[in-house]
């Protein structure tokens, strides 16, 4: 899930509406954070879930279409 401009509090509240939906991190999903020199790539996180059906409805809820 790449991010234009990281921005700690829209990735808290995030991080949080995940956190509602699929419980605690750690136990059903986790996520990894990285800071990119590419251009316009500032900010990436990466979620994974144990539950593939999770992660599906993680996509549907919380992802939007970059084109």
């Amino acid at each position: 899930m790449p991010l234009d401009d990281y921005n700690p509090n829209s990735i808290k509240l995030l991080l949080r509406k995940v956190q509602e939906q699929f419980g605690w991190h750690g136990q059903n999903w986790y996520f990894n954070s990285n800071f990119s020199n590419l251009p316009n790539l500032n900010y990436q996180i990466t979620f994974a879930f144990k539950n593939p059906h999770d992660a599906t409805i993680f996509a549907l809820k919380f992802l939007e279409r970059r084109d």
